[in-house]
């Protein structure tokens, strides 16, 4: 029995001392997953600048809308005029302005009050603020300009100009 005894008391040793080992090993790995965690946790959270907002579009400079647009007629031909001032800080996107149209038939009882449908009917270059068109009587025409930029950014609508030509 003593060998029995003795050997219990080895068996006993050997699982009290890497028990403790294993537990060690345990807590230390479990501290270093924890240290791990808050680290990260702390980095991810404070990577903002505090204040969260909606997300916004990439910085793009607008083109300014023109504006006092007028019109002249001459016989069967409406000559448009307009101003345009450049952009804040000298920016100079402005490739050129869109020419956009609308027309109503006299003739017609139209509807009034209904949307006008705007077509694009001609551009001219960004050192022109002037564009001249053909007229059929009978109609009552709207115009109004855009400017655009190198990659086809529309500014916003100029005034819109209205004219009955009979």
């Amino acid at each position: 029995m003593s060998r029995h005894r003795e050997i219990e008391k080895i068996k006993n040793r050997f699982i009290m001392k890497y028990r403790y080992l294993i537990i060690n090993k345990i807590g230390t790995n479990i501290i270093l997953l924890l240290t791990a965690f808050f680290t990260m946790s702390a980095v991810l959270l404070n990577a903002g600048c505090g204040k969260k907002a909606p997300p916004l579009p990439p910085l793009k400079y607008m083109l300014n809308a023109p504006s006092h647009l007028n019109y002249t007629l001459s016989g069967n031909m409406v000559t448009l005029q307009w101003v345009y001032v450049t952009e804040k800080d000298g920016y100079t996107g402005c490739r050129g302005f869109k020419v956009f149209r609308a027309e109503r038939d006299l003739s017609k009882n139209g509807c009034k009050g209904c949307p006008l449908k705007f077509h694009e009917v001609g551009s001219v270059a960004p050192s022109r603020f002037n564009y001249t068109a053909k007229l059929k009587k009978g109609f009552q025409y709207y115009y109004k300009i855009r400017a655009y930029s190198g990659d086809n950014d529309l500014s916003p609508n100029s005034n819109t100009i209205e004219f009955r030509f009979q």
